[in-house]
């Protein structure tokens, strides 16, 4: 947090107080247990166990998409006759209501002010934010509909 104080026009002063907009790590959750973290390598078959057998499967160019209902997943893995054994989780976007939040307290279908409670800074960043842990730097966003509702969660791999 950074507080700055100036002299502002007809003898006023302005308090410039800067909130960061980093948080700490987010992890997908399911029916309320945390499954997955961001960054960490998982095996096909750890994947179905703890999420279930996907809806949609993509491999294409290094990269897995497994879209569950509500969610899609992207790994980096080694393809094989187009067939994969592990990936690292690089992206996570929540589309829908449903079993799936980030953290205990993110959910689709949330209001602002009840994310401005999780994220009071959030307002000031653009509803965009990003944390680091070992395994890389990662951003998260977010969407809304007219009435300030979440519609859409960005996870995913800060790039360059």
């Amino acid at each position: 947090v950074s507080l700055r104080v100036y002299k502002g026009g007809n003898n006023s002063f302005c308090i410039q107080d800067h909130i960061p907009s980093t948080i700490d790590e987010i992890s997908l959750y399911k029916n309320g247990a945390s499954k997955l973290r961001m960054g960490s390598t998982y095996s096909q078959i750890e994947i179905y166990r703890l999420l279930g057998e996907p809806v949609l499967s993509t491999v294409s160019n290094g990269v897995v998409a497994l879209a569950y209902r509500g969610v899609t997943l992207r790994f980096a893995a080694d393809i094989k006759d187009g067939k994969w054994s592990a990936g690292r989780l690089f992206s996570i976007v929540v589309r829908n209501q449903g079993d799936f939040t980030l953290g205990e307290e993110i959910y689709v279908g949330m209001n602002v002010s009840e994310l401005l409670l999780v994220y009071p800074m959030f307002d000031e960043c653009n509803y965009q934010s990003s944390f680091k842990n070992v395994d890389g730097e990662f951003t998260l966003s977010f969407e809304f509909d007219d009435f300030g509702n979440v519609t859409r969660i960005d996870l995913g791999e800060s790039v360059g």
